[in-house]
């Protein structure tokens, strides 16, 4: 699980860099079927997921740039913020990723911020 402060030192990070940006990862919430409904009340308990954009992406990072190699004059960066004992695991993960290799033919770059003490 990533550190609370992970995810803002990346976009102080990225905007020190000329990039607009901001997060799309989501919280999902859901009853949580282990316990029992409040014996007054009737409700549920829930409990939250967080769930990533393309279940890569925590962060979308846009800036304009040079006219590239494809014709594009803006970069669109879907960053994966992580610790730094599990890059490789991040990593992996993006390369199993179907929705990722769809992002990079569509010209997007893919990058792995982490982070350590």
């Amino acid at each position: 699980m990533k550190q609370a402060n992970h995810t803002p030192r990346t976009l102080k990070l990225l905007r020190s860099r000329g990039y607009i940006c901001d997060t799309v990862e989501k919280w999902k919430r859901f009853p949580d079927r282990k316990k029992e409904p409040c014996a007054h009340c009737g409700n549920t308990p829930l409990i939250g997921v967080r769930v990533d954009l393309f279940g890569f992406a925590d962060l979308i990072a846009i800036r304009a740039c040079q006219v590239n190699a494809d014709n594009h004059p803006v970069e669109v960066a879907f960053v994966q913020v992580t610790s730094a004992s599990n890059h490789a695991a991040r990593r992996n993960k993006i390369l199993a990723s179907s929705e990722a290799k769809l992002c990079i033919l569509a010209g997007c770059s893919i990058l792995i911020q982490s982070w350590k003490k």
